[in-house]
Formats: C-alpha cells, structure tokens, sequence
C-alpha cells in the first residue's frame, strides 16, 4: 500500500505528543482541520452522496463541554436551529448535536 508511518523515537512531553499526533492524523485526513475540537468532544463527518457535509459531536463526559463550531453555517437537525461558524454551542453531559452544513 501506500500508508505512511510516524516514528517517535523518544519520549515527548504530553503536549509534543498532541501535535506529532494531530499532525499525522490531519496528514492521512482522518481528522479535520479544527483548533478547538478536543477530547472529550468527539467530532465525526459524513459526506454524502450530494457532497453535503454532516457533523456528528459527542460529548464523552459527566462534565458540560463548550466548544466554539469552527466550519461554514448548518442547522443543528434535533433542534432545526441555525448554527453560524465561531458560534459557542454547549454539550450537556454525555450529549450530541448534529449539524448539517447548508451551503
């Protein structure tokens, strides 16, 4: 195949072993480019047939989650009220929202 491998051969700080891990993810676009995103909110993305892009959050936590929603304008489908990019949307704990965009 033509996978790609990531040797850390030290022991790196909590915070170096974040970013080597988040660089090679984003590499083999498994995740997306989004700053704020963190355990324990998990984001997962489904694009469909039409290219409409759907954005499932959960919150893996007993504690609330606020996180600051980093794409393009959607509309939460459990709710049907627009989201708008950089608005704060807060997770109850062990929630989800899903977000379909709109463009």
């Amino acid at each position: 195949g033509k996978g790609v491998v990531t040797y850390v051969g030290t022991l790196p700080s909590d915070q170096n072993l974040e970013a080597i891990v988040r660089s090679a993810a984003l590499g083999a676009r498994v995740i997306e480019d989004n700053d704020n995103i963190r355990f324990p909110v998990i984001l997962k993305t489904l694009k469909d047939a039409n290219e409409k892009t759907t954005r499932f959050f959960f919150n893996y936590s007993s504690q609330s989650q606020k996180i600051t929603y980093p794409f393009s304008h959607g509309k939460d489908l459990l709710s049907g009220l627009d989201i708008a990019p950089n608005e704060v949307v807060e997770l109850a704990p062990w929630d989800f929202f899903i977000v379909q965009s709109v463009n």
